[in-house]
């Protein structure tokens, strides 16, 4: 696998972190090979040194054997950059020396599905390339990456495609047998199941969110509510797991609106982590809304779902085509028209103090998605892709 993995934070590391877990647990032996230890630290998820465990190992039947490139000034060359590729491509070539694998499989176009249409070239080893919404949605619009991208699509013995871009990747001249709508997306039953303990009342009402920080995520509307209910003497706090490039804002906000007292600040949770988070929580939040990449089809929710989580949630995502046949306001969640509107936060944040609201929101959504049928779906789809692949 070349790929996003821990410690690089978002939905893509995610899924290729839980798809690796799956494919050792399927009895089959992975090497990892990723950039991942040199995400900056805005997009850094927060290990301790006991998540290595997590990382590489032996998981049921199989391994995941984790091959990370380093920094080294020597890399460096004039115009100033960083040889990502050159270096991906230079730990698969050894790592394949070490332990010859029968498929490459990529995620996300660069550097990865770049890389892995070279080390094919050079191996002879088929590949497989998942493309995610931001790649094709925002990079390959741009005139000195498409036709490199297109490239990669054309070559590799697989596309992982959304319905939406097949007319797209027909275009490119990719065949119809080489394009898979298929997903291998779970959540892994061991970590994300319902809370064991009751709903119970506290004179404080948590508030749970995590992922990237910023005005399109809801950060800034969230933290000025969390000032008008403490303007109104609600006894409200918000756990923020958050990150990214606007935290400078979000700490000056913090700052000016005086609500340090009502918002505990903490790095991105790691994925294995996020269940534990969620239950601390008496209800979560996500506010995701007038997001750019219109293929983006956030995770996070399922997530929450899946933990019996009481969710305040944005009607852009409920709506979305993934969500609008499981998402149900007043039964499963609370649905929050528009996210800017402060009062109309402040809201439905202070329904959640009912307390059979809340249980009745929290049941209901642990019984929506089952992660067993998730992951039963998920081996069953590697199968067809893996015979598809290796044929």
């Amino acid at each position: 696998m070349i790929v996003k993995y821990p410690p690089i934070q978002g939905g893509v590391s995610r899924d290729c972190y839980w798809l690796a877990r799956l494919f050792a647990e399927m009895g089959h032996e992975v090497t990892v090979v990723t950039n991942a230890f040199e995400v900056e630290d805005q997009y850094r998820l927060a290990l301790e040194p006991e998540d290595d465990s997590y990382l590489q190992g032996k998981f049921e039947e199989g391994s995941i054997r984790l091959v990370k490139t380093s920094i080294d000034p020597r890399h460096m060359y004039i115009p100033q950059n960083n040889p990502t590729v050159s270096k991906l491509v230079g730990l698969s070539l050894e790592a394949i020396a070490h332990s010859r694998p029968d498929l490459i499989y990529s995620h996300y176009l660069e550097p990865y599905g770049f890389t892995a249409m070279i080390v094919s070239a050079i191996s002879g080893i088929p590949y497989v390339i998942r493309h995610a919404g931001s790649d094709v949605g925002r990079l390959m619009l741009t005139e000195q990456l498409k036709p490199a991208y297109i490239e990669v699509f054309r070559r590799a013995k697989v596309v992982l495609g959304s319905a939406r871009m097949y007319g797209t990747f027909l275009s490119f001249g990719i065949q119809p047998d080489q394009i898979m709508n298929i997903s291998v997306n779970y959540l892994h039953p061991n970590f994300f199941t319902p809370s064991n303990e009751e709903v119970r009342y506290s004179d404080v009402l948590t508030l749970g969110i995590y992922g990237k920080a910023g005005r399109g995520k809801g950060s800034f509307a969230l933290l000025r509510a969390i000032r008008y209910l403490k303007n109104q003497g609600e006894n409200v706090r918000l756990k923020a797991r958050w990150g990214g490039r606007e935290m400078s804002e979000v700490h000056k906000s913090i700052a000016d609106l005086n609500i340090q007292d009502k918002v505990d600040l903490l790095p991105f949770v790691p994925q294995w982590r996020i269940p534990d988070f969620i239950h601390s929580c008496d209800a979560s939040l996500f506010l995701e809304h007038s997001f750019s990449i219109t293929q983006h089809s956030p995770s996070v929710p399922r997530e929450l779902l899946t933990c019996g989580a009481a969710i305040i949630i944005t009607s852009e995502i409920a709506q979305k085509t993934i969500y609008r046949k499981i998402l149900t306001d007043g039964y499963n969640c609370l649905v929050l028209g528009d996210p800017k509107d402060t009062p109309a936060v402040a809201e439905k944040i202070l329904m959640l103090k009912d307390i059979h609201l809340r249980t009745t929101l929290s049941c209901n959504a642990g019984k929506t998605l089952s992660t067993s049928e998730m992951r039963e779906r998920a081996v069953r789809s590697v199968n067809i892709l893996l015979e598809a692949a290796l044929e």
